[in-house]
This record gives structure tokens, sequence and C-alpha cells, in this order.
């Protein structure tokens, strides 16, 4: 059996771009919503 990814669940404030890119460098899934005019 395969090893389950770590994943983290963000909301409002927490799903900014320094979290997401900290997830991409730890190679955690980060699952959040994302607001339509979004920045990135």
């Amino acid at each position: 059996m395969f090893p389950l990814p770590e994943m983290i669940i963000a909301v409002g404030g927490f799903a900014c771009l320094h979290l997401a890119w900290t997830c991409v460098q730890q190679e955690v899934v980060l699952i959040s919503r994302l607001r339509l005019d979004a920045q990135l």
C-alpha cells in the first residue's frame, strides 16, 4: 500500500500565497478556496 500525502485544509485568511508556496516546498497538499479576484 502506498503512503497518503500530508494534507492541509485552509479557510479564509490562512489561504495566502506564502502558505501555498511553503506547502509546495514541503510537498504538502493544500486545499483552499480561492477568490475569483486573487492576484497570483
